[in-house]
């Protein structure tokens, strides 16, 4: 049960293993903790026994079986690697085994791939209970997980101070973790590229270890070309959304940028109703940027013809409480000038006056808002 194929380790192994170390790395730590029955609780619907090389075996014999192991009973271990199969051989798409870390998934295993890799590796991440769990449309067959062992995957790498220069740190494969259907390689510029193989697929990394950048910038991309409406990637902070990538929408950008916004944890998740195809996210670089822009005021005009000496209502859209200064120069030179007056609480400034007499022709409304922008539109004055 220890082995790990090679059509595994190119196929899935770039996504799994070697993220947390190569297969050797982990066989060969130093104090590596094989887990025993003794070390487990909670069991729902999981059987222990021994498999074919007497390592520990959990038989997961309906869906949703689970069985839990509490990581402060083990010092100086982040990880857990273990074998997985099952008795069916091939499943449905998305069934297998799920490991959650204090109620979250850390890594969902899918039987449905055939590039499932059997050995895996999964950090803690922090949490303190793990909970194996089976996962799966039916309850037909078993599921097991073998050799649940305990291990170091690696010291944490060092924080990375950015200098106050830095143009940006493009993120290596070492800075991801907890991937889940994700290839990870090269483009054809040679920028890392993350290939998501699946509905659901997800990658993360940590920004706590990069001190200095607040925004990830990346170029998106995907095999199939123009997407159902929705399809794509979205980018999650902490498990909020961020932003999503829309594939379906032909003005999508090929570049995009996100701010962290005091997030920890960033992930990039595949979000698609098929999983045909592949999508892609290339080149993802760290960067600083400055404050969000703030968007410029916008006007609306309670009417686009008005005649001399009748009214005109001007509704301004800004950051409440800014000042905003309202001018109207009309066709033969003349103006006015209104203002400046604060925002409301909800942004609006909204301003009812009379058009001039003997103006007629086109009249340009300019918006200034203080701090920020200025904005303009036009009328007609019959």
């Amino acid at each position: 049960m220890g082995w790990i194929s090679a059509r595994s380790l190119v196929m899935f192994g770039m996504a799994t293993l070697l993220i947390y170390g190569t297969s050797a790395s982990v066989a060969q730590a130093k104090g590596a903790h094989p887990l025993v029955q003794s070390d487990f609780y909670n069991a729902v619907n999981v059987s222990i026994g021994s498999d074919s090389s007497s390592n520990l075996r959990l038989e997961f014999g309906e869906s949703d079986a689970r069985i839990s192991f509490d990581t402060s009973r083990f010092s100086g271990y982040n990880a857990v690697t273990f074998d997985v199969d099952n008795s069916n051989g091939p499943a449905d798409a998305g069934n297998g085994i799920r490991v959650l870390g204090d109620g979250k998934t850390l890594a969902t295993i899918d039987f449905g791939n055939p590039a499932t890799a059997r050995r895996q590796t999964v950090r803690f991440a922090g949490h303190r209970v793990i909970t194996f769990v089976r996962h799966s449309t039916d309850s037909s067959g078993a599921y097991y997980v073998s050799a649940p062992t305990l291990v170091v995957s690696g010291a944490s790498p060092a924080p990375i101070t950015v200098p106050a220069n830095a143009k940006g740190h493009s993120l290596a494969q070492s800075d991801f973790y907890n991937a889940v259907n994700v290839s990870i390689g090269s483009d054809s510029s040679s920028n890392l590229r993350l290939e998501f193989g699946e509905s659901d697929a997800r990658i993360s990394f940590d920004t706590s270890r990069f001190s200095g950048y607040n925004t990830v910038t990346f170029d998106v991309d995907n095999s199939n070309g123009p997407a159902n409406p929705g399809d794509g990637i979205q980018v999650l902070g902490d498990g909020k959304v961020l932003l999503t990538v829309d594939f379906g929408n032909p003005a999508t950008a090929r570049r995009q940028t996100v701010r962290f916004a005091g997030h920890r944890v960033i992930t990039f998740v595949r979000h698609s109703t098929d999983s045909s195809g592949a999508y892609y996210v290339s080149a993802p670089t760290l960067v600083t940027s400055g404050a969000a822009p703030v968007p410029p005021p916008t006007i609306v005009l309670a009417s686009t013809t008005v005649h001399g000496g009748a009214q005109q209502t001007v509704d301004v859209s800004t950051t409440p409480g800014r000042p905003v200064t309202i001018v109207i120069v009309y066709a033969n030179g003349e103006h006015q000038v209104f203002g400046p007056q604060q925002a409301g609480p909800t942004g609006h400034d909204i301003y009812t006056f009379s058009v001039l007499h003997g103006s007629k022709g086109t009249a340009e409304v300019v918006v200034i808002v203080r701090g920020l922008s200025v904005a303009q539109t036009t009328f007609a004055v019959s």
